[in-house]
């Protein structure tokens, strides 16, 4: 590679020539064939600090043991042998350039230095220009700038938190919509630098290993709501935010939860990397889950013994109370003969009671099993318990006349459910026939499909001609706690364990009035159940 310049042709530019030499803002001497100081400029005087008197014939090139070193010897050799170029950075320390040159200078010098031949008309290397361009401050902030990237390593792999720095392929602009550049930085995004324990939480033992790693290998995917949400808040708030937990995944895809502290570094509107530290709260999450479900379970059990003890001291109590008092009026009523008609007219007062404990005590171990036991299903034909539910109410009540009618889509209906879906009828037609004044008791019993969220069901309505339910107690009475007008012979604890069944089973339960706009033409209970079929 030659860069020539044919002085024997300069005659008429010398002039000019040695202006443009004079006056460049690049520092350059000029040297003989042998590499002998002849000439510098301006730039060159003010880099070096020294006139031509005390370099001319004096300072050879080759005596200079800094240029001397490595290849930088043969690289000028070939300068003033072949006629080549010659590029290459050097470092002169003051002592060395006092020693070498005699010239006192106060800091050190890095210099990219380039040395062109001047070649006359035969091809003979005649002269060389030495170019120099100072970099010593452009090195300087290298230097500093990688110090204080150590200190940031030093800092962040001491730190007693996961540490982190992540940069980017390119910037990611701030004034594109919050979609795109949560896109960009999942793409762009890597660790530029981490410590150990960053790493070790995502079960890696040091920090080197997650080096370059990109973020969707250890930030959950971009399908993660919470953590695309995490980041929402993170660009809302200035690019800064303390204490957000977010959903990661290790290196075998275990999911772990961290508390974080990011603030994003921008420069000229670009996001250019985010500074973070990490803690890994699983163990603390998992414990304040626990504590919760504990918590929960302790009130659930609270509020179940306390809704036991208040059947037993009001409905138990109750039912024992009409009993009693029916034993004592048969006691007064035995002796006389004429009143014996009134006397069994009591004792099926007594019985009446009694059969209504002992549904109450069934109807308290069945919440009891529903609670404790773990419930399986099956497939089950819902026509043939209906008919077993309508005959067993039917035997058991003497007094009225019970009229049901079942209008059904067909004869064979399965329901996933299991041996409660009978509790769920027993309960609904009793409340039906016992909450109604009429002396014909008229329940209509209407099955068709339903379908909702793609799901298929059974819907089951039941309507009666009864006292009817008003408005403001038609969510209450499917509550476990709901123990209003017990003394009336109220709804108990029936409808509560429909609910529950219900819920157990996927299904859905709610009333309505028979007539629309009036309660007291009777209710109407509306019941899903999944279908299977």
């Amino acid at each position: 590679m030659k860069k020539t310049l044919d002085i024997t042709e300069r005659s008429s530019n010398e002039n000019l020539l040695y202006g443009i030499f004079e006056q460049s803002p690049i520092s350059m001497w000029i040297s003989d064939d042998k590499g002998t100081f002849l000439k510098q400029n301006k730039a060159c005087r003010d880099l070096w600090g020294a006139d031509d008197d005390g370099l001319v014939g004096k300072f050879n090139i080759f005596d200079d043991p800094i240029i001397n070193e490595g290849t930088n010897r043969s690289s000028v050799k070939n300068v003033f042998e072949k006629g080549e170029l010659a590029k290459f950075t050097i470092e002169y320390k003051p002592k060395t350039f006092k020693k070498l040159t005699g010239i006192k200078k106060k800091k050190r010098s890095v210099l990219e230095v380039t040395i062109s031949p001047i070649i006359d008309k035969d091809g003979k290397t005649i002269n060389a220009t030495i170019y120099h361009n100072d970099i010593t401050e452009r090195i300087k902030a290298k230097e500093k700038l990688e110090e204080i990237r150590e200190k940031y390593r030093s800092f962040i792999q001491h730190s007693g938190e996961g540490t982190s720095i992540i940069e980017f392929d390119q910037p990611i602009p701030l004034d594109i919509p919050e979609d795109d550049q949560i896109e960009a930085i999942y793409r762009h995004g890597f660790i530029a630098m981490c410590n150990d324990k960053f790493a070790q939480m995502y079960g890696f033992s040091q920090g080197k290993e997650l080096i370059g790693a990109r973020i969707p290998d250890f930030h959950d995917s971009t399908d993660n709501p919470q953590n695309i949400e995490f980041l929402r808040s993170w660009i809302r708030s200035d690019y800064k935010i303390l204490n957000a937990e977010s959903e990661e995944v290790d290196k075998d895809g275990n999911k772990f939860y961290i508390s974080n502290n990011n603030i994003g570094i921008i420069e000229d509107g670009f996001l250019i990397r985010i500074w973070g530290s990490q803690l890994n709260i699983s163990e603390r999450r998992r414990a304040l889950e626990a504590l919760k479900e504990s918590e929960s379970m302790y009130r659930k059990s609270y509020k179940r013994a306390e809704f036991y003890k208040d059947l037993l001291s009001h409905d138990i109590n109750n039912i024992l109370q009409s009993i009693l008092a029916g034993i004592q009026l048969n006691e007064m009523l035995i002796t006389h003969p004429e009143k014996m008609e009134a006397s069994m007219k009591n004792l099926k007062i007594i019985t009446e009671q009694i059969i209504r404990g002992a549904k109450l005590i069934t109807n308290v171990r069945k919440l009891s099993k529903l609670e404790e036991s773990k419930i399986r299903f099956e497939k089950i034909e819902i026509c043939q318990v209906l008919k077993k539910v309508t005959m067993m109410i039917k035997n058991l009540e003497t007094e009225k006349q019970i009229n049901i009618q079942v209008d059904s889509i067909g004869s064979k209906l399965f329901v996933k459910a299991n041996e409660f879906l009978e509790d769920v009828f027993e309960n609904i037609i009793f409340n039906a026939v016992k909450h109604n004044d009429n002396s014909i008791v008229k329940i209509n019993i209407k099955i068709s499909k339903d379908e909702r969220k793609s799901v298929k069901f059974l819907k089951l309505e039941f309507s009666d001609n009864g006292k009817g339910i008003h408005d403001s107690r038609k969510k209450s009475i499917f509550e476990r706690g709901y123990l209003e007008d017990r003394s009336a012979h109220g709804m108990g604890i029936g409808l509560s364990l429909v609910k529950t069944i219900l819920n157990m089973l996927n299904g859905k339960i709610w009333v309505e009035d028979r007539v629309k706009g009036d309660h007291t033409k009777g209710s109407n209970f509306i019941l899903l159940i999944p279908k299977v079929n």
